[in-house]
């Protein structure tokens, strides 16, 4: 859990600098895959950003999902997302 709690906080961090109007695929890509690069294993960032965003272990691409759903949905997912893993 507490893994997965920092993938969140990291996945925020990254998101949240990201401007409303610029929250599109390419952006989020840009922002992300360097995280992904440096931790050296995908999966660590975006099963967590899957899960949050779809609820489920498969489906679209994460970045493409964030996309249709929007800056202020991805986020409060992630948001609700943490406080699940609190209880």
């Amino acid at each position: 859990d507490k893994d997965i709690k920092k993938a969140f906080d990291k996945l925020e961090k990254l998101l949240c600098r990201i401007k409303e109007n610029n929250f599109n695929k390419e952006e989020i890509e840009k922002s992300v895959i360097p995280e992904l690069e440096r931790v050296g294993d995908k999966g660590q960032l975006l099963w967590p950003l899957r899960v949050a965003l779809t609820g489920k272990k498969a489906s679209a691409g994460p970045f493409e999902i964030a996309e249709v759903l929007g800056r202020e949905k991805v986020l409060k997912r992630i948001k609700k997302a943490k406080e699940i893993l609190k209880q």
